[in-house]
């Protein structure tokens, strides 16, 4: 049941990549958690840099998406830049 799950999960993945540029939802101010799922529904990829910290990104809504690029309303194809602080910006 769980790998028809993942191979469901992935082919919507791969249908959204091939469906074309998507507009960047605006995220900044969101909880890290938040905003990886509103840009995960708006079919678009995301990287941040997660060794930040003492021990890395443990706890995704204990940090704040302080910036983001491209700019929110810009149509894209590639991955979005999440820029991210612990607690606010």
């Amino acid at each position: 049941m769980i790998v028809v799950l993942l191979l469901i999960a992935g082919v919507k993945d791969i249908v959204h990549a091939l469906e074309g540029p998507h507009t960047v939802p605006d995220v900044r101010n969101m909880s890290l958690s938040a905003a990886k799922m509103n840009l995960h529904d708006a079919g678009l990829g995301y990287t941040y840099d997660s060794n930040q910290g003492t021990f890395g990104i443990v706890a995704e809504s204990d940090w704040v998406v302080c910036d983001e690029s491209p700019a929110p309303g810009t149509k894209t194809k590639s991955k979005v830049w999440l820029d991210v602080r612990r607690f606010s910006c």
